[in-house]
């Protein structure tokens, strides 16, 4: 899976209480080696619903991505 999938399930994973998965995301995206983290996917995935923005943002920093 492409790094935004992995992002995007450990964001879900992570709000859903799924903490053990979540972590599995991430270590899938830090496994590829690459700086890619939640500055990197909000650059290029646009949320307009500022509520739903923030709630990516702080839940990704819980995940320190």
């Amino acid at each position: 899976p492409h790094l935004y999938v992995y992002i995007i399930a450990a964001a879900t994973h992570a709000q859903a209480g799924r903490s053990d998965k979540a972590q599995d995301c991430v270590e899938a995206i830090r496994a590829k080696k690459v700086p890619f983290g939640k500055d990197e996917f909000l650059t290029h995935f646009n949320l307009r619903n500022p509520e739903r923005l923030n709630m990516l943002v702080n839940t990704l920093g819980q995940l320190d991505l």
